[in-house]
């Protein structure tokens, strides 16, 4: 689907973006490129279960049957143990994930990503990935931000690309107010520039303050602005809703923001 690369002058008024200085949707600034996450390097909590395992015979074949309960005393200490690295390991992946789905400009530029942003996950599996590890990664994100293909053989992030990539949005006309979800310590910045994508494609928007609140307190002290999309969508200005129910639109000017919530 082509969407317009037309604006409508919702932009702020007398702002500039230093080249130097990204800032993202939230307000937070990053500076230069995006940091590429270290690719993973095997599963460390399936190591642990195979070491508890072999721990257990080797105790087993020493100690008298007494002490039984020891064993499985020190068998279980090394199984949650490896529950518990077999899920770090789950988050530092999925950390690696969005990089390769969302960010990873040489994989786009040579064609390993696709102008709609699916990438093969044969790829990954090469990369160090499982597909039980992928399909853990997609059905258990908060947000939902990954899918695959009908067929299965492709996989793609929702939203949140800095790659310009078409992942197929459909214009749909807002409810009257939306939400953005951020930190105190962004707000001087934000009510100065707006919102805007900084390296991404869209700026991100909640459907509930509940749901903007989580996403503020993973950068400081949550703050949530209300956003008149009423107000926007009469001024030119279009949303997009992904298939995981993140509003997006092109950029918010501070005169969006409604005044009882400043």
């Amino acid at each position: 689907m082509y969407i317009s690369t037309k604006k409508a002058d919702c932009r702020p008024h007398q702002s500039q973006v230093s080249p130097n200085t990204l800032t993202y949707a939230d307000g937070q600034p990053t500076h230069g490129e995006l940091p590429q996450m270290p690719a993973p390097r095997g599963n460390f909590g399936d190591f642990v279960t195979e070491g508890a395992f072999l721990t257990a015979k080797v105790l087993f074949s020493f100690l008298p049957s007494k002490n039984i309960c020891f064993i499985f005393l020190i068998l279980h200490y090394f199984s949650i143990f490896a529950i518990m690295n077999k899920e770090k390991d789950i988050i530092r992946k999925g950390k690696h994930l969005a990089f390769l789905l969302r960010h990873d400009q040489e994989a786009f530029d040579d064609g390993r990503i696709d102008h709609h942003g699916w990438r093969m996950v044969a790829e990954l599996l090469e990369l160090g990935y499982t597909h039980s590890e992928l399909d853990e990664i997609v059905t258990t994100n908060d947000k939902q931000r990954y899918e695959y293909s009908p067929d299965g053989r492709k996989i793609r992030a929702r939203q949140g690309h800095s790659i310009p990539v078409d992942v197929e949005l459909k214009e749909v006309i807002p409810p009257g107010v939306l939400y953005h979800g951020t930190a105190t310590r962004f707000l001087s910045s934000i009510y100065k520039e707006g919102l805007i994508p900084g390296n991404r494609l869209y700026v991100h928007l909640s459907p509930d303050k509940e749901t903007a609140m989580k996403v503020g307190s993973r950068h400081g002290t949550p703050y949530v602005i209300c956003i008149d999309c009423k107000k926007m969508v009469s001024d030119g200005c279009k949303f997009w809703k992904s298939n995981n129910g993140v509003w997006l639109t092109e950029e918010v000017n501070p005169k969006y923001f409604k005044e009882n919530d400043r």
